[in-house]
């Protein structure tokens, strides 16, 4: 069982959460509770508990501020946002802060029984990492590049607290001396599956790796995994040419990119972006120096994946800026129920066109602007009486959806064609016309008849889910949709059979049967003769 605090101000609401909701099923405890900020956070340092759910505005201590000190004692824990729609953009800062996820008061069972089942999967995942990390690092000890990469990375990200224990050295670079730091950032390496190949995956990884190493290596550069789509590097300064330190590590930028060029161009979506940062010293800088680099490679959200960014050159007082955040909701919402998508589509590129290149603005930035709109989403979608799942299938998570994208142009991609999903979709499921949905999807089959034909795609043809479409398609037709795919296809086999030109075993390949005799047999069993008895009954009756 993994724990959870519930803090609520209002005793009433906070002993409903505990009694009326059977955590039990989720795989979840109610560990304590808390009647304000505060003690919430007082309680959570005491329990440690794995999940907190909290309400907004409270006293002593608002649910913002509570995440905010959680997250900094530890980023893993997740956290649940606890609202009413109307707090809802009082409620949007914490995504900043890096909140799990959020429910809109009044709780509905199917979206709290989705959060917690997948916060359930993510904490199985993590502590089943954890004992494999644990139990690899037992029989690593001797190894001491995993075992320095480990510390980096406790370093880098402040885990590792006593530093004077661990000392100066890092491989063969003292860190007295002054340094650079270089994250590469491997784009879109976690969305893009590689056509589902880990090991491939891997292998693009490890061959990265590699070129990173020799071009750093003359510099005595250290070179280590710092997240699963990122490779960092402590790149030592040369006295000598310490006006230059920043030429250098872009040089070496632009030879990795020309040494990985022929391996990156063969992979879909996947480029290289760097983040450069100021000249640094000491251990516990490190952390510092990592930041700064993290934080120009975040800047491809403006200024595109595959480049090369220096902090320096971004973060200036000159280019110093902010956007306020979302304005448009009613305009969003009028434009949603009118099922206008031109309207929609330019409230989407004025909001993110806002974001200049040089303005001190981060990724949460975006996604804040992104979750804002999907929320208004989301009500409208509730409020036309249609179920969320009809559209986008079980286990929809905004905030998950919005994090895979890593760029401005990518974000407004996927929430124009969200917005076009939901103005079709709306526009047919409103007025339940189950029987028009039917005929576009039986037009859909007639017309790629010979192509590639899935539910996954009819349902797509009418932004629907698979799952909702293969119910409405059953009710109105009376046929499974694979049954009546089948029906289809043996119906253009018939035709094309009364064409003497086309050999039968043609015919079965163009219907996607590959296997002749399977083929032969389906076809017999639903036309009653096989596909030769069928050319030549045709052929007589000419």
């Amino acid at each position: 069982m993994y724990k959870i605090l519930i803090v609520e101000d209002e005793a009433r609401m906070r002993r409903a959460l505990i009694t009326t909701i059977k955590w039990g099923e989720f795989g979840f405890e109610v560990a304590g509770e808390a009647a304000d900020g505060q003690e919430g956070l007082d309680e959570y340092r005491r329990l440690l508990p794995d999940v907190v759910l909290t309400d907004v505005r409270m006293p002593v201590m608002d649910g913002i501020e509570l995440i905010k000190k959680i997250i900094e004692d530890d980023k893993n824990v997740k956290t649940i946002i606890l609202s009413g729609y109307s707090e809802f953009q009082y409620a949007v800062k914490a995504i900043e802060y890096g909140v799990s996820s959020y429910l809109l008061k009044p709780l509905e069972d199917e979206k709290l029984a989705s959060i917690m089942n997948q916060l359930k999967s993510e904490l199985d995942e993590e502590r089943q990492r954890f004992m494999e990390e644990e139990k690899l690092n037992k029989y690593i000890v001797d190894n001491s590049r995993i075992v320095m990469e480990k510390l980096l990375n406790d370093l880098i990200k402040g885990t590792y607290h006593n530093v004077l224990k661990f000392g100066n050295q890092i491989g063969d670079h003292t860190m007295d001396n002054d340094y650079i730091f270089l994250v590469i950032s491997i784009d879109n390496f976690i969305k893009v599956t590689l056509n589902n190949n880990e090991e491939r995956k891997q292998g693009l990884k490890q061959n990265i790796f590699s070129v990173v190493e020799e071009c750093t290596h003359m510099e005595n550069g250290t070179v280590f995994n710092s997240a699963e789509d990122e490779i960092s590097v402590v790149l030592p300064v040369n006295t000598k040419y310490y006006m230059k330190a920043k030429e250098y590590a872009v040089s070496a930028s632009e030879l990795i990119q020309r040494r990985t060029a022929k391996e990156i161009s063969s992979n879909d979506d996947i480029s290289l972006t760097f983040g450069i940062s100021n000249v640094w010293s000491g251990t516990d800088n490190l952390k510092k120096a990592y930041k700064e680099a993290a934080k120009a490679v975040s800047n491809r959200l403006i200024l595109g994946k595959g480049k090369i960014i220096l902090y320096s050159q971004v973060y200036t007082k000159e280019n110093a800026g902010r956007t306020e955040n979302f304005s448009k909701g009613k305009e969003l919402l009028n434009n949603l129920y009118a099922g206008d998508k031109e309207p929609l589509f330019a409230i989407v590129d004025n909001e993110l066109g806002r974001f200049k290149p040089g303005m001190d603005v981060t990724i949460e930035d975006v996604h804040k602007i992104c979750v804002e709109m999907a929320v208004i989403i989301e009500k409208f979608i509730e409020e036309q009486g249609i179920r969320m799942e009809e559209i986008f299938g079980d286990n929809i998570n905004w905030l998950k959806e919005i994090r895979l994208y890593q760029t401005i142009e990518d974000m407004a991609q996927w929430l124009k064609k969200t917005l076009l999903k939901i103005t079709c979709a709306v526009s047919l499921l409103k007025n339940n016309d189950k029987y028009k949905i039917i005929e576009k999807v039986k037009e859909y089959i007639n017309d790629n008849i010979l192509g590639d034909v899935s539910l996954a795609n009819a349902a797509a043809r009418v932004y629907l889910s698979p799952n909702y479409l293969s119910n409405i398609f059953k009710q109105v037709t009376g046929q499974n949709f694979s049954d009546y795919l089948i029906y289809s296809k043996i119906d253009k086999a018939k035709a094309l059979l009364k064409n003497p030109k086309y050999k039968i075993c043609f015919i079965a390949q163009k219907l996607g049967y590959n296997d002749i005799q399977y083929f032969t047999k389906l076809f017999k069993k639903l036309a009653g003769v096989t596909p030769a008895s069928f050319r030549d009954i045709y052929m007589k009756t000419l």
